[in-house]
């Protein structure tokens, strides 16, 4: 890599499409449209660092608040890795989080050299994933569906769960064209929510709360009662979910793989409890 030669930009989501492009490419589980929500929860945190004019590179640096960012989309296109191109973005991009506490999802491969700039790993996430073959559920569930009358309680209670805000990212989440959002209630106070969406393998499900086994069954009993037949559905299930992998295992899901979410700094005030899978290995 020539220094001189190499640039980074913060770019618009009409630039990141190249990165979208890469990353189906990889084989990547891709959310229809996640680009647009998560770029709208901070529009300066997205990067690409270009070789003479060329896009190698990318990195997202997203700044929730004051306290907290999360750090995703790293990624050096095949024929320019290991060649600095990575270290550069990341050495010049990182700073845009300071001084807040900020967490990723690392490959295990990675894991050493997040190490090395302060971040530790707090537990494993496990991508589950299968193809929902008949009989499917079906019958009435008692929930309700996510929409603008209770969409402001549903990003309070998201809040909540994962111990920040995410207002932007959320507002088109759970309701436009290929995607779903539900909640559950007892005496008017939300106690689960699920939400779903077409990505380029299938489903996607996340984010995903419960406050307990019978909640989170129902919630993924309604998304299941919902889907085509032979439908690909994935999931991020963080290692202290146990109900949750106990119940996606009991489904047909087998391990794709996992990642390590590591922090650097306070953590976030997660409720443990309650998180049964991650909205995104990009953005927490």
């Amino acid at each position: 890599m020539n220094p001189k030669t190499f640039s980074i930009l913060s770019v618009s989501l009409a630039a990141w499409q190249e990165v979208v492009e890469w990353e189906k490419a990889e084989q990547w589980d891709l959310g229809f449209d996640d680009e647009a929500n998560f770029i709208r929860a901070d529009p300066n945190g997205f990067f690409i660092g270009y070789d003479n004019g060329k896009p190698v590179a990318s990195l997202s640096i997203v700044n929730f608040n004051d306290t907290y960012s999360h750090i995703g989309h790293f990624l050096v296109i095949r024929d320019k890795r290991r060649q600095g191109f990575g270290l550069r973005i990341w050495e010049q991009c990182i700073s845009r989080a300071n001084p807040r506490s900020s967490g990723l999802d690392s490959v295990i491969n990675q894991r050493e050299n997040y190490e090395k700039w302060g971040y530790v790993a707090s537990y494993k996430i496990f991508r589950l994933s299968c193809i929902i073959k008949p009989p499917l559920y079906s019958g009435k569930f008692a929930v309700e569906e996510v929409n603008s009358s209770n969409l402001a309680e549903v990003i309070d209670f998201d809040a909540v769960c994962i111990g920040y805000r995410r207002d932007p990212m959320l507002k088109n989440w759970f309701s436009c064209e290929g995607r779903w959002g539900f909640i559950t209630r007892e005496n008017g106070v939300i106690t689960g929510l699920i939400s779903a969406r077409n990505s380029t393998a299938g489903i996607r499900i996340g984010p995903l709360y419960a406050v307990n086994s019978a909640t989170l069954e129902r919630l993924f009993k309604k998304v299941c009662s919902l889907l085509p037949k032979n439908k690909r559905v994935t999931v991020d299930v963080p290692e202290f979910a146990r109900d949750a992998l106990v119940l996606f295992y009991a489904s047909g899901m087998t391990e794709q793989f996992y990642t390590y979410r590591m922090y650097r700094g306070v953590p976030p005030d997660e409720k443990t409890s309650l998180i049964k899978g991650v909205a995104s290995l990009d953005l927490g």
